[in-house]
């Protein structure tokens, strides 16, 4: 009997060695991640293991480990909404639209990109009407305020405002609102109104760069013209006061430079002054004078700016040095600027009947030359290589490179062609545009 219960005792300590043995086992194997135990080594290593838990192998290190993930998300969860409202809370009166609305100032939500081909587009004629395009759509600006309009012929932003002689300037980031003769002017992006401003005297012209700064003509008690400078942030970085009239204005698609251009009346004739400015920067870059003839413009153009005066065309280097001219026979009549591209029309007799056509590189290098022997409404021209005049009765797009024309005939006269893409152009009629591919028409 005392037999029996010795080699009772004996096993029963064997049993608890084997399973104390098969328990650190079990712990080195979990350790280790693998899940390969064998069954008798299924053991609790600080999980807590269901009555109707499967008899399958079980990686229990895992097993606790998602839970402390699931703990932590709830901790975050947590965390989160505390956060949420202790800022809501305490920062109340920094909660603003307009706050939110500079928050979203670069998204561009309805953007339809180069190349859309659009729908007909409606709207109500205005006596006072202007056009661009801006990242892919249409804007519609008149005395009573902005639209744009997708390719799908559908609204967009759309904002009131009253403007006697609106005037829209696009860039890539921005597009610029502005009263010319007026005091009003204010920045937008496709989303929404950015930021406005009312100045205390007229607006006479204005720049808008692709980096989102831009440039303001107006004036003030003491001088004829001052140049009012905004960086992409909507700040007032320079200001430049002008004694002589300014006739216009050209900021670089990065912001670094300006280019202004004035004149004045010496010894009887014209006098072109054209300046060239970095921001920030207390004294000017360069200075050319030009004598015997009127400014009309300064724009940027790639590497660059160019002078359009009524004698000719003046192209500079980013520092104001010169690089290239081209004088004129006649007065100009139009011109039209891209960054690479450069088209002016020059009236070859007293009606405006017979137009000659000519086209420049950035750097002042002649392209294209030809005549078109109508009356010439309007003109583009697109870093695609296309140029696109519009007369009474015929569109026509003016291949650069290969200097071939594709017309298209029209049955009333537009207002207005717009670049729309690669051989493509909305034109601009009273109360609609209509969708023109060029590219078809050779097809």
């Amino acid at each position: 009997m005392s037999g029996r219960r010795e080699k009772k005792r004996n096993n029963a300590s064997d049993k608890s060695e084997r399973s104390r043995a098969t328990q650190k086992k079990a712990r080195q194997l979990v350790h280790a991640g693998t899940s390969a135990l064998p069954e008798e080594s299924v053991v609790n290593v600080g999980v807590d293991i269901p009555d109707n838990a499967p008899d399958s192998n079980v990686n229990y290190y895992y097993l606790r480990l998602a839970r402390r993930f699931r703990l932590a998300q709830t901790l975050t969860i947590i965390i989160t909404v505390i956060f949420i409202v202790f800022m809501t809370t305490a920062y109340s009166d920094d909660i603003t639209a307009d706050n939110i609305k500079y928050l979203f100032r670069d998204i561009n939500i309805r953007s339809q990109g180069d190349g859309a081909k659009f729908m007909n587009i409606t709207y109500n004629a205005d006596p006072t009407q202007d056009f661009s395009m801006f990242r892919g759509e249409l804007v519609y600006v008149t005395g009573s305020g902005l639209t744009l309009y997708g390719a799908s012929g559908g609204e967009g932003l759309k904002d009131s405002m009253t403007l006697e002689s609106p005037v829209v300037k696009a860039g890539e980031k921005y597009m610029l609102v502005f009263d010319i003769s007026g005091t009003r002017f204010s920045v937008y992006n496709s989303f929404s109104r950015l930021y406005s401003e009312e100045l205390d005297y007229n607006i006479t012209s204005a720049a808008m760069s692709d980096s989102g700064a831009f440039a303001i003509v107006t004036s003030s008690r003491e001088y004829n013209s001052v140049v009012l400078y905004y960086d992409n942030d909507f700040d007032l970085s320079a200001r430049y006061s002008k004694s002589r009239y300014v006739t216009g204005v050209a900021v670089s698609d990065d912001g670094k430079r300006i280019a202004i251009a004035a004149m004045d009346a010496k010894d009887g004739d014209f006098l072109t002054d054209l300046t060239f400015y970095q921001p920030g920067l207390d004294s000017e870059i360069s200075r050319v004078e030009l004598t015997g003839t009127f400014p009309v413009s300064v724009d940027y153009m790639e590497g660059g700016f160019a002078l359009l005066t009524l004698s000719g065309i003046y192209w500079y280097d980013i520092d104001g040095n010169a690089v290239s001219s081209y004088e004129f026979s006649k007065v100009p009549f139009k011109y039209s600027v891209s960054d690479i591209y450069y088209i002016v029309i020059i009236p070859k007799n007293i009606v405006g009947s017979v137009n000659q056509i000519v086209i420049f590189s950035s750097d002042g290098k002649q392209l294209y030359e030809g005549m078109i022997e109508e009356r010439i409404t309007d003109i583009a021209v697109s870093d695609y290589g296309f140029a696109y005049v519009l007369t009474q009765g015929q569109a026509i797009m003016i291949d650069i490179e290969n200097n071939t024309e594709t017309s298209v005939p029209i049955s009333m006269q537009a207002k207005k062609i717009l670049p729309a893409g690669e051989g493509t152009v909305l034109l601009a009629y009273s109360s609609r545009a209509v969708f023109l591919d060029f590219k078809s028409q050779n097809s």
